[in-house]
């Protein structure tokens, strides 16, 4: 099934897992799609992230403000991949706006090519948080 959603062009990025384990989860670790991680507001791995040769993003992770049905504000601060997975694919729909036409791998190479590498403040983590944080301004950049 993540093949063929790939293949059609839609942003098919996965969260890679909240378990801490140098392998990621099921379809992450899928050739067709894009694993992604987790990390702090330092960039720092997130201590839940699961991490490994098959993540290709690390995204905010921690404390990520988000709607709550039952929070008095109606907000609640939410932590996992799922929620770094949120934000790259947002950045891919971004990517997506301003290129209706381009092929899902021509921009989610672009956003990888352009990425920031986290490596240097995870050196227990280097190769293994993908490419690092999406800079959309970098990949929209012309």
């Amino acid at each position: 099934m993540a093949t063929n959603t790939f293949d059609r062009g839609p942003a098919a990025e996965i969260s890679a897992g909240n378990r801490n384990l140098s392998t990621v989860d099921y379809p992450a670790n899928s050739s067709a799609v894009l694993a992604v991680t987790a990390i702090g507001p330092t960039g720092a791995k997130a201590p839940f992230a699961s991490y490994g040769s098959d993540v290709d993003f690390a995204m905010p992770g921690t404390d990520v403000l988000g709607a709550h049905p039952r929070a008095p504000s109606g907000l609640a601060r939410w932590s996992g991949t799922s929620f770094s997975t949120a934000l790259a694919t947002g950045a891919f729909a971004v990517m997506r706006g301003r290129d209706p036409v381009g092929t899902a791998d021509g921009l989610f190479g672009r956003l990888l090519d352009t990425a920031t590498s986290v490596d240097a403040l995870n050196p227990a983590y280097a190769g293994k948080l993908g490419r690092g944080r999406v800079d959309l301004g970098a990949a929209t950049a012309p």
